[in-house]
Parts: structure tokens; C-alpha cells; sequence
């Protein structure tokens, strides 16, 4: 179910196991947030970091009252940053740029690495800025799930259009960040290559399944027929998401 060795295991057993974790991409999103918060609740995080928060961070400042911890949102447009209100300790920059300080405990994000360009340089920018022992949970689509093939493969213009189709909604989104999938594989070779950069434990926790045939019926039955084969046989390549959680 997990890809990791038994001393990584622990980095979600204990958070998942009272959610009564399923390996359902629905589960993943809709239990994203608590998963965050367990780890908020630990005694061992006191300084935070939410890795492309911009105007929307996961937490308002009135949840974040519940817990003892300083608040920092990084992101790469100080425009967005300033529409998150004066709550917030922000911190301007792309997970990219170098910076060699320790400061946080915990780290997260949802929907923000697929877009790096430099996946390696990142997570040793995450390794760099974790506090010994402390955590990082990416949130992110993985290949090979078959829509994010296509997005890899058509032209930024043609895939933002196919994407307005499917969710007419977000046709009035300002911005699309084109979508590179470096290192956002449900495999143990990431596993591998996470552990080589440095980090004491490394672990994948896969989901199958996705919404992006909603609206196709014929496409929308030959998927949930597939994800429900690919759940239950577990077969990692055709996961559709992942939680990637590396520790210091």
C-alpha cells in the first residue's frame, strides 16, 4: 500500500490509521486538511511552512489559533502573498531558489511540485529549510494516470483549453502553471532518489482514481471500472495522486 522500508512507514501510519485510511483519490483529497493537522498537533511542530499557499493558505487564522505554531506562506508572487491578509509570516521565493537556514518543523503542499522545474533542487531547498527531523508532505497528481499524460504531452495553450472544457469553472483562473510531473511517480525509484538527497525517511502513499471524465460518460465508466481494478490489485503505476512525505 505504501512505497518505503519499515522505518519510513511511521511518517503516515499513525496519521492514517485513525482516518480509516482508503487508497481512493476522494479520500485523498477530503482528508488532505486533517492529515495536515495531525501533524500540526504534534508537541514537535512549532514552525511551519505552507509551499504555495498564495491568497488561499489551508488554515484561516482563526483554525490556526487552535495550535501553537508559527505560520509562514511561501510563494513565488508576492501580489498573491499580500491578498493572504497580514496574518501570515511570508516568505517570497520559488521552493527553487537556494537558501541553506533551517526553520521549519513542518512543510507542505498541495498541487505545487508537479510544476517545478528543477524537482531535485527543490527537495534539497526542503531538506535545507526542515529543522532536524522534521517533515514535508506534497500533495500532487502522478504518470502514469492518463490525463496527466496528455496535460505532459499537448501544447500549454491546447492542454489549458481542454482543461476549460472539462471544468468549465476554472476557464476564468488568471494563470495555468505549466505541469511537468518531474518526480511525481507512485514508485520506489523516487523513494530512492529522495533518500540519496539526504533524507533520513521517505515514503509514497498512493491514490487511484480521478474526476477529470465527470462529464464523459462512457470515458467516466471504463475509469471507475479501471480505478476500482487498479485499487483493489494496488497497482502503483496506475495511481492518479500521491502524499510524498519525506523526513530530515
Amino acid at each position: 500500500m505504501f512505497i518505503g522500508d519499515s522505518n519510513s512507514i511511521d511518517l503516515a501510519t499513525n496519521v492514517v490509521s485513525s482516518l480509516q485510511f482508503e487508497n481512493d483519490s476522494e479520500w485523498a483529497w477530503r482528508n488532505y486538511k486533517t492529515v495536515i493537522e495531525s501533524y500540526l498537533a504534534s508537541p514537535d511542530v512549532r514552525h511551519v511552512c505552507e509551499i504555495g499557499g498564495g491568497r488561499n493558505p489551508l488554515f484561516s487564522p482563526e483554525e490556526l489559533a487552535a495550535f501553537d505554531v508559527e505560520y509562514t506562506i511561501l510563494d513565488i508572487s508576492q501580489a498573491e502573498l499580500d491578498l493572504a491578509g497580514p496574518e501570515y509570516h511570508k516568505l517570497c521565493c520559488s521552493i527553487e531558489e537556494t537558501d541553506h537556514q533551517p526553520e521549519f518543523d513542518m512543510m507542505y503542499s498541495k498541487m505545487v511540485i508537479e510544476h517545478v522545474s528543477n524537482t531535485q533542487l527543490a527537495y534539497e531547498n526542503i531538506r535545507d529549510k526542515l529543522n532536524p527531523r522534521g517533515v514535508c508532505l506534497s500533495f500532487h497528481p502522478t504518470l502514469y494516470a492518463l490525463p496527466f499524460i496528455v496535460n505532459l504531452l499537448l501544447p500549454e495553450r491546447l492542454s489549458r483549453k481542454v482543461l476549460g472544457l472539462i471544468f468549465p469553472s476554472r476557464m476564468n483562473e488568471e494563470s495555468k502553471f505549466p505541469a511537468r510531473y518531474s518526480w511525481c511517480f507512485a514508485s520506489r525509484k523516487i523513494v530512492r532518489r529522495l533518500k540519496v538527497l539526504g533524507f533520513r525517511d521517505a515514503l509514497i502513499v498512493p491514490f487511484y482514481g480521478h474526476t477529470y471524465y465527470k462529464n464523459i460518460p462512457v470515458l467516466r465508466s471504463l475509469e471507475n471500472w479501471w480505478h476500482g481494478v487498479a485499487r483493489r490489485a494496488d497497482l502503483k503505476a496506475s495511481a492518479s495522486y500521491a502524499y510524498t512525505i519525506v523526513r530530515r
